[in-house]
């Protein structure tokens, strides 16, 4: 029903869908999360809502589509008014927002609007001092670099990946650093 948990566990549904390979019914949650959040007029839920649909676009090479949702995402999110949105979801939603923005803006065949995200990338989360949403800036910088093709600083970028991902036992981060590395 429309419980206050449907919300939380739509997401969860969202996540495992989409890590499971199936985008096709995370876009499906995506649109679901998104009319629940427009429903309730909560800016919380609509940035993690235009976050999924967008994300799933994504991953289904809808870019044209993702690019709309992903960047109003980015347009609604305040740091100190969404920062139980780290604590609750395991990372700074914006983090994978800047980053799947970013890509989304390379596949369209915008590098240099894709490169112009990456500061950001950076910087939100070294001002919420959240290491986990650091370290997976660090791992989406490095990744953008790559398709940038601008491999020394991808490089540093896995460093500093590594480096923090190994202090903080992110043992999958650091197995993403070895891959990236080797790419």
């Amino acid at each position: 029903g429309e419980t206050p948990e449907l919300f939380a566990v739509l997401v969860g549904l969202w996540k495992y869908y989409q890590l499971r390979g199936e985008p096709h019914t995370a876009r499906e949650l995506g649109v679901q999360l998104l009319g629940l959040a427009r429903g309730q007029h909560d800016t919380e839920r609509l940035v993690v809502a235009h976050r999924a649909l967008g994300q799933s676009l994504f991953f289904l090479g809808k870019f044209t589509a993702a690019r709309p949702h992903l960047e109003h995402m980015l347009a609604l999110y305040n740091p100190q008014q969404h920062r139980s949105l780290t604590a609750l979801y395991g990372t700074d939603p914006v983090v994978p927002c800047l980053y799947y923005t970013a890509h989304t803006l390379w596949a369209l065949g915008y590098p240099d609007l894709a490169r112009a995200k990456i500061p950001a990338l950076l910087t939100l989360p070294q001002e919420g001092a959240h290491p986990f949403s650091l370290a997976s800036a660090l791992f989406y910088a490095a990744r953008l670099h790559l398709l940038l093709r601008d491999m020394p600083v991808a490089l540093d970028y896995i460093g500093e990946l590594m480096t923090l991902a190994t202090a903080h036992g992110f043992t999958y981060l650091e197995v993403y650093g070895t891959m990236l590395r080797g790419w």
